[in-house]
């Protein structure tokens, strides 16, 4: 759609739907860099305006940039850059007059070289965006798990959804939780519970030592404590930028190695001797440092567990892809 080549069918059928929220979302958020500006329009982001946090007094500043990029002329640069210039603008636009038309549905958050803004909830633009490009929409995924706050949140009708649920086909005694609680692992816990963590995770590794294994770890500083602190040669870990790499070099692998990662909830297919034991070392709760996601937590407590167990559901399925797989799960944050 990004290139205007997507138009309105029959039907569209939307896999991953638990995903579509985050999508939509990222498809409205603006972020302005402070360097961006001065290469194109010669002007940054104003020092006095790094202290705003009321969306409305922004609204100035957006239209001023706007009119600067407005009147760049666009025929003297390539086509790649005229045409981010000419999506800036389009994005501007829009920016500004949803502010304007419902400033407390959006949110600004302020770093000092760039500045983000997003709307609190998607469900004023997800049929416009989304729905609006079928007569009918069929929406796919293993975790819908409530269908009356799924149409609320994407501001569907629920009157005009009807709801398949079919259970999984995989026997639950092949995909086994073990309790293993060892206190909670929320962020003030964290440095008093992880240490007694290191004693389960090597009894759990021992258990499996045949076993190429994943441990969710929620978040970077958590496996970097528990890299610090295993040293097994099994063990492998990765970077943002090396994620892709390693999960390969895991997958191809023939040696019992353990996984440690904070991004392999979703989108990873790890069936039979890829992945045969997984460890949910932190609940994925959303990162509260997100100014977007707290203060929606703040109006919808339900959405921030709702999202958690989503999460926490997908990671679940890593390791299980199929009626004859085997895998087991062991849980140590006692917040589950």
């Amino acid at each position: 759609n990004y290139v205007q080549h997507f138009q309105k069918r029959n039907l569209m059928i939307l896999d991953e739907a638990h995903n579509i929220e985050n999508k939509i979302m990222q498809k409205l958020e603006l972020n302005i860099y402070d360097r961006q500006l001065k290469k194109d329009i010669k002007q940054g982001i104003p020092k006095e305006f790094l202290k705003y946090d009321d969306v409305t007094e922004w609204i100035i500043f957006l239209e001023a940039i706007f009119e600067s990029y407005h009147q760049l002329k666009t025929i003297m640069y390539s086509k790649q850059k005229a045409d981010r210039i000419e999506s800036t603008k389009t994005r501007l636009k829009e920016i500004i007059n949803s502010i304007k038309a419902d400033p407390d549905d959006w949110i600004v958050s302020v770093e000092n070289d760039h500045v983000s803004f997003k709307p609190l909830k998607v469900e004023k633009y997800a049929k416009k965006m989304l729905f609006d490009y079928a007569d009918k929409v069929l929406f796919m995924s293993a975790t819908i798990l409530d269908k009356s706050l799924f149409c609320k949140w994407l501001g569907i009708d629920e009157d005009e959804v009807h709801y398949i649920r079919c259970d999984s086909p995989f026997k639950k005694e092949r995909r086994p939780i073990h309790m293993k609680l060892v206190g909670a692992m929320s962020k003030r816990a964290l440095w008093h519970t992880a240490p007694r963590t290191i004693p389960v995770l090597n009894e759990i590794l021992q258990k499996h030592k045949n076993e190429k294994g994943l441990i969710h770890t929620s978040s970077y500083k958590c496996q970097k404590y528990i890299t610090q602190h295993i040293k097994d040669p099994r063990i492998l870990s990765h970077t943002p930028k090396t994620r892709d790499a390693v999960l390969h070099e895991f997958e191809k692998s023939t040696k019992p190695n353990v996984l440690v990662s904070p991004s392999m909830s979703e989108g990873v297919d790890l069936p039979y001797e890829k992945c045969q034991f997984q460890i949910i070392y932190k609940v994925p709760y959303p990162y509260l440092g997100d100014k977007q996601i707290n203060e929606r937590k703040n109006i919808d407590q339900q959405w921030y567990g709702y999202k958690t167990v989503m999460t926490l559901m997908q990671a679940y399925g890593r390791g299980m892809r199929a009626e004859n797989d085997h895998c087991e799960t062991y849980i140590l944050d006692k917040n589950i």
